[in-house]
Order: structure tokens, then C-alpha cells, then sequence
């Protein structure tokens, strides 16, 4: 029974697609051009869930004399809901986090999803 409640990221994960609600973000892309060199940075922060904070960064950019801002696209989006754990991330999140073994991890997800049938 021990392990059943290590397993508690199963039902973490579906308490975070049920609850879901979607989130504009906003994030920067920036490029380098040299000559005939292109190249794709990365933002570390990746992306910000508050409008006023991008625009505080299109605003330091824009105000940049180092910096040339070229284009600023706009598209509708939101974040998206959490996918269902699949087996492969089942047994890595399980190795990782709980240091199971395939066969243990597999074994007690299986006893856990029976018991969720009987309760059902």
C-alpha cells in the first residue's frame, strides 16, 4: 500500500487537466544577423503569463541601441492542458523521482488502476 502513495503524480497529473484553465503568454524570439550568419537564441525565461511584463521587455528592446527590432508578430494562443501520462513518462518520471524499477513502477500501477475500477 506504501508504494500506491508514492504514486500520487498519477492523480496529481489528472487534477492538473481537470482544473485546467488556459493562459495567454507572451515571449520573446530573438536573432542574431551578421553578414550571411542567422542564428536563433533562446530566451531562458521562455515565456510570461503577464501582459505588462512583455511589454516591458518590447519596450527595453525597442529603447536598445544595441538592439534592432525588426518585427513583433502577434498570434492568438494560450498555454496548453497537460497531456495524460503515457507508460515511457510513467516509468521516467517513477525512475527519476521514486527511483522504481520498470517492473515495480508497472506492478503498482497496475494495482492502482484496479483499485480505481472497483471504486468505480
Amino acid at each position: 500500500m506504501h508504494i500506491l502513495f508514492r504514486l500520487g503524480f498519477c492523480v496529481d497529473r489528472h487534477d492538473e487537466i481537470q482544473t485546467f484553465t488556459p493562459e495567454n503568454f507572451w515571449y520573446i524570439a530573438p536573432t542574431v544577423d551578421i553578414k550571411t550568419f542567422h542564428i536563433d537564441l533562446e530566451w531562458s525565461r521562455k515565456r510570461v503569463f503577464d501582459h505588462s511584463i512583455g511589454d516591458l521587455f518590447l519596450s527595453i528592446v525597442q529603447a536598445s541601441p544595441e538592439a534592432k527590432l525588426e518585427s513583433c508578430i502577434v498570434k492568438d494562443g494560450a498555454s496548453q492542458r497537460p497531456k495524460p501520462l503515457n507508460t515511457v513518462e510513467l516509468l521516467k518520471i517513477a525512475s527519476k523521482q521514486l527511483g522504481m524499477g520498470p517492473h515495480t513502477t508497472m506492478v503498482n500501477a497496475e494495482r492502482l488502476y484496479v483499485k480505481l475500477i472497483d471504486v468505480h
